[in-house]
């Protein structure tokens, strides 16, 4: 048997590295120019406690596919998208916005959030207020309400503001069931890919849109298939009428989704109102016309004291689907901070009788 030559060996080995270099090549210039991804969160870092959390005093300009708009995130010492938050002070009051991207305020600068716009609206209404905003992307109910019940001596919150995105219960389950919610596997270089390559950013998507699915088709019970499929269909037949694709809503939340979501915010209630017995926990919803979750927060805000439910639909129900959600993005318009921001504010402040 005539063995090959170590040269030779040498030569193969080195042909094969080149070709799959160019194909890697190659499938980065296809996909740049056909299916090119949005510039990865360089602000997100692995957190055990709870999942990810942003870097503190952190700077990206983040751009979006299709669109000239650089969104601007500056975190601060906490490490949240907000300016260095001001000692409570008597008479001013706190109020802390939590939940995921949309409070994170993904799409938009700052001054176009909802914090923001309510702080502007009760300082035109002679109400001192010190806001403080928490939202950090991909975030489940559990997360946020783990951070808050964490922190409640050093935010001192008089009311939070929790904004419930309708994918908050499948991200729960992720981060439940691997105990973190993104970056399981690293080695060297992985950074320099995710700010650079568009083919690995695309991969890591479709890996995590896969674990997320495969996660929830293996919790949904055979009992649970028949509720599922029913709000699907509600789901459908929303779509339609919105003149919008199905994927533009996330998967229906199923009732044990619900009972554990429900449990996450008694149990951080109990510690809220020991911290401060007069806290008010006000509950939005990011699809505010869904009325699955509608039904859920308001039944949960009237029997639980202390919460309410603030109820955006009348106001979002006057603006499409394309009006509400940022056509680059699928988050809130700056339309829809605006009108969460005067009914939290209607909430804050009733009109004098």
């Amino acid at each position: 048997m005539i063995r090959p030559a170590p040269a030779t060996l040498l030569r193969a080995l080195a042909a094969c590295l080149l070709i799959g270099a160019m194909t890697l090549f190659l499938l980065e210039g296809m996909v740049r120019f056909l299916l090119p991804q949005e510039s990865p969160s360089l602000w997100l870092r692995p957190d055990a406690r709870y999942g990810h959390l942003m870097k503190p005093d952190f700077h990206q300009r983040f751009s979006f596919s299709g669109t000239d708009f650089v969104m601007d995130v500056q975190t601060n010492a906490l490490g949240f998208r907000d300016e260095e938050p001001p000692p409570a002070k008597p008479g001013v009051l706190n109020i802390v916005f939590a939940g995921d991207s949309f409070t994170f305020g993904h799409g938009v600068q700052v001054q176009d959030r909802i914090d923001t716009l309510l702080e502007r609206r009760m300082s035109e209404a002679g109400r001192a207020v010190r806001g403080i905003n928490v939202g950090v992307n991909a975030w489940g109910t559990l997360q946020a309400t783990r951070y808050l019940q964490d922190h409640l001596g050093i935010l001192s919150p008089d009311v939070v503001v929790l904004t419930f995105c309708e994918n908050d219960p499948h991200d729960d389950s992720y981060f439940l069931e691997h105990g973190i919610s993104f970056d399981r596997v690293r080695f060297p270089g992985k950074d320099f890919l995710r700010a650079h390559s568009h083919l690995f950013r695309l991969a890591q998507h479709l890996y995590l849109v896969s674990r997320k699915y495969r996660a929830s088709q293996a919790q949904a019970a055979p009992a649970m298939q028949a509720e599922l499929a029913a709000k699907a269909s509600e789901q459908a037949r929303r779509a339609e009428a919105e003149q919008a694709p199905a994927a533009a809503f996330a998967p229906p939340i199923s009732e044990e989704q619900w009972a554990r979501t429900e449990g996450y915010l008694r149990e951080f209630m109990a510690g809220f109102l020991a911290h401060n017995p007069n806290g008010r926990l006000l509950l939005q919803a990011t699809d505010p016309l869904n009325p699955d979750i509608q039904t859920h927060l308001s039944s949960f805000a009237q029997r639980v004291p202390g919460v309410g439910y603030v109820d955006l639909a009348p106001a979002a129900g006057r603006l499409s689907l394309a009006e509400r959600r940022l056509s680059f993005d699928g988050h809130w318009s700056p339309a829809m901070h605006q009108i969460s921001a005067e009914t939290l504010f209607q909430s804050l402040m009733p009109s004098p009788r």
